[in-house]
């Protein structure tokens, strides 16, 4: 098994980071990449990333969680259980405000929260 990086040394600039649009990037920005497949801090932080922002963005937060669970199924469970609450949440005050929201939309994605809470709860 080989040491990797983040057990060493400090920060430096490691990665050059460009849009995948092609856009470009804001010279002043300071970027800081982390990466998911062999840091098991990196994706300790993208799960706090992800409980986060789930109140303003679930779906982005619930992405972040899948991308986590892909390299370790036994996390992510807490964060999953919040976001599949927020987004019932979100249908529930739409309803309450007398918007019809695409539930079609909505509903899948809490099925495949709920099924992924099950993998989860299965795996542990």
């Amino acid at each position: 098994m080989t040491d990797h990086d983040y057990k060493y040394g400090r920060w430096r600039e490691k990665y050059r980071v460009t849009k995948a649009n092609g856009d470009p990037v804001d010279p002043d920005a300071v970027y800081f990449v982390l990466r998911l497949d062999e840091d098991p801090n990196a994706r300790a932080a993208a799960l706090t990333y992800a409980d986060k922002v789930a109140f303003d963005n679930p779906e982005f937060a619930y992405d972040i969680i899948r991308r986590v669970r892909q390299h370790d199924p036994s996390l992510g469970m807490d964060e999953l259980a919040r976001v599949a609450d927020i987004l019932a949440g979100y249908v529930n005050d739409a309803r309450r405000h007398g918007f019809v929201p695409n539930t079609e939309r909505l509903n899948l994605e809490l099925d495949r929260l709920a099924a992924d809470c099950d993998k989860g709860r299965e795996g542990q």
